[in-house]
Order: C-alpha cells, then sequence, then structure tokens
C-alpha cells in the first residue's frame, strides 16, 4: 500500500539517519523502500521513510518529528511526560466518558485499565474512487488496543491488537465497525489482543505460493534494516528474485465503477531502474490471477480493460521470466516445444 505522505528519511545501512531534501534523488522512492545512494549501483544501501513512519518508529532525527511533543499537554500530574496530538485526543474523549486514565510515555496510556497506543494516521486515495488511512502496526507489546487518531479530524478508530499483523492501509467500509468504539475496552476474548506479525506480506506469499507451483527458483531479499535493527520483517516486501531476474511486486486493483461495461484495473509504474519483470497480483475475489509484464511494457500508471490486448496474454505468462513475447504465436510456439510442461 503507497503511503501518501512524502518520504522525509533516510536510513543509512550504517545506522545514520539523514532528512531527505524535497525532489531529491532519495525522495522519489516509497515509503519502507531499499535504495542504493550509487544511482547506478544495484545493493541497497539505505531506506527511505514517510513521516507517519518517522514519528511512529521513533527514529532519533533531530527535526520537528521528535518537536511535536514539546508544546503537548500533560497529564494526571506527571510533569515529566508530555504527549503527542493523538495521545491528547484519546485521552481528551476518555475523559468525556469518564474513563480513568493513565499515561505511561507520550503515546501510550492506560484507559479503563487497558494497554492502549495512540497512532496519528492519514487518510488517503489509492487510486480514484478508494479511500483508505494509514495503519502502523508498533514494533513493541505493549498495547491491546490501537487507536488511530487521522490527522485533522476528531474521531478515532479502536483496534483490538490482533487485528493488526503488519503496516498497511484500511478502507473506509472496513474502518467503519471500529470508529469510537470505547466498548470494545470491555472485551477479553485472547484472540483479540494476540500479538501477530507477518514475516511476509500477502501479496509476497502469494508470488512464492506460484513460484513454488510451477517450481520456478526463487530468492527473498533481505533488508538492510532487518538485518541490523530489530524488525518483525526482514525481507523486502515488493521485491523478489525469480530465475535470478528482479521482479517488483504490485497489486493491480480494479476499477470499482460499477457502470462501466468492462472489468479493469490500475496498472501502477515503478519509479526507479531496479525491476526487470512487473508481477501485477489482481486484487479480486478469484485466488489473484498474476500478470507478468516486462519493465519496458508500462513506463507510467495506467487503467486497462483486462480484456486490453497490452495486457490480456501476459496473465500467468510466466514465460517472460525467460525472455519470450506471450503475444507472439511464433515464440509461444516455440517455448511449447521446449517447455512442454509450461505455458
Amino acid at each position: 500500500m503507497r503511503h501518501p505522505s512524502p518520504t522525509v528519511v533516510l536510513i543509512l545501512s550504517t545506522g545514520e539517519i539523514r532528512r531527505i531534501t524535497p525532489g531529491g534523488y532519495a525522495s522519489r522512492f516509497a515509503c519502507g523502500e531499499a535504495i542504493s545512494l550509487n544511482q547506478r549501483g544495484r545493493e541497497p544501501d539505505a531506506e527511505v521513510y514517510c513521516e507517519d513512519c518517522a514519528i511512529q518508529g521513533s527514529f532519533d532525527v533531530p527535526s520537528r518529528y521528535n518537536d511535536e511533543t514539546t508544546s503537548s499537554p500533560k497529564y494526571l500530574g506527571q510533569s515529566d511526560i508530555s504527549v503527542t496530538p493523538a495521545l491528547a485526543v484519546v485521552l481528551s474523549k476518555a475523559s468525556e466518558r469518564n474513563l480513568k486514565t493513565e499515561v505511561c510515555d507520550q503515546r501510550t496510556a492506560y484507559i479503563d485499565g487497558r494497554p492502549c497506543q495512540a497512532i496519528k494516521s492519514k487518510w488517503f486515495e489509492n487510486y480514484p474512487g478508494c479511500r483508505a488511512m494509514t495503519m502502523y502496526m508498533p514494533r513493541n507489546n505493549f498495547a491491546d488496543f490501537l487507536i488511530y487518531v487521522p490527522d485533522g479530524h476528531d474521531v478515532v478508530y479502536i483496534v483490538p491488537r490482533g487485528k493488526i499483523t503488519h503496516d498497511t492501509g484500511w478502507s473506509e467500509s472496513a474502518l467503519e465497525p471500529y470508529k469510537d468504539t470505547w466498548h470494545l475496552l470491555k472485551e477479553t476474548a485472547p484472540a483479540l489482543f494476540e500479538r501477530r506479525a507477518e514475516a511476509l506480506s500477502r501479496q509476497l506469499r502469494r508470488v512464492i505460493e506460484e513460484a513454488e507451483k510451477r517450481s520456478l527458483p526463487y530468492e527473498l531479499i533481505p533488508t538492510k534494516r532487518g538485518l541490523s535493527r530489530s524488525s518483525y520483517r526482514t525481507y523486502m516486501q515488493r521485491r523478489i528474485l525469480i530465475k535470478a531476474r528482479r521482479c517488483a511486486i504490485y497489486t493491480a486493483s480494479l476499477l470499482t465503477d460499477r457502470n462501466q461495461a468492462w472489468d479493469g484495473a490500475v496498472f501502477q509504474a515503478p519509479t526507479d531502474d531496479w525491476p526487470e519483470i512487473l508481477l501485477y497480483i489482481l486484487d479480486d475475489d478469484n485466488g489473484g490471477d498474476i500478470y507478468v509484464v516486462p519493465r519496458e511494457h508500462f513506463t507510467s500508471e495506467t487503467s486497462l480493460s483486462l480484456d486490453s490486448s497490452r495486457i490480456y496474454d501476459f496473465k500467468n505468462a510466466w514465460c517472460v521470466l525467460d525472455g519470450v513475447d506471450p503475444t507472439s504465436w511464433k515464440q509461444m510456439a516455440e517455448y511449447r516445444r521446449r517447455m512442454p510442461s509450461e505455458g
């Protein structure tokens, strides 16, 4: 899921943290992406993060991120604890409901006796017609409840910890059942509060499943942060090597306009030169076909009918890994003669 905020923090493999110059080379990449500071290099030596992850990840950046707590209110006479604006909103709403609160630190508190963490969030449109909110998963195990506070909105979403297994984004409809649901603080079912973290994203697991089914050799790519820090994800989630080809993974989101006479999807384009192959997983209810496309096929984000000649023949066309053009009858015939078990 793409984050709406621009990337602002650069973490080097050495552990050094820098701010990103707006409009610079590093600012072109998505949050959480490992990059090479040498623009012609292939080995990643840094990672970039957006504002939300810089704040929630508590990166020690000498900037306005850590300054956001300096003018925040203090609670329960604990003069040494200033809270974030998100926690201030949560405590105010808890007070309106006469719930007992006890502040632990700038982001966490016991509310009605339950450990909670307030998390700043943002609404964004991932693609036209789909409004979603960023959902950060804390790396610690303190909170039973994650209380998301969208920036600029006087509302909170109270989500049991067991519902969140990775950084993600939820649509408005998915979040609605958790809007101002303070009664959930009374829940005690253990399954709701199980601390779970998915080491591999659903998209990456889907690609691995398909590669294993077809006996295609693959290799996961470790992240620099996973090697040097405590992280629940030690591998890149949107990159994988299959048959030694550099593959980038995307979700092809179905268009939501029900008035159109054809099924269509949004196909994103990479913003860097790393991938050789683009893997688009169709976001539908039928298991998710994978469109295997050469890097040069898409130079910009586009919307296509799934019956379009530009994409139709690339559905599950793993022959592209061997340099075969699935739109060429001659190449496909030769490919099937060489590898009768594939196609």
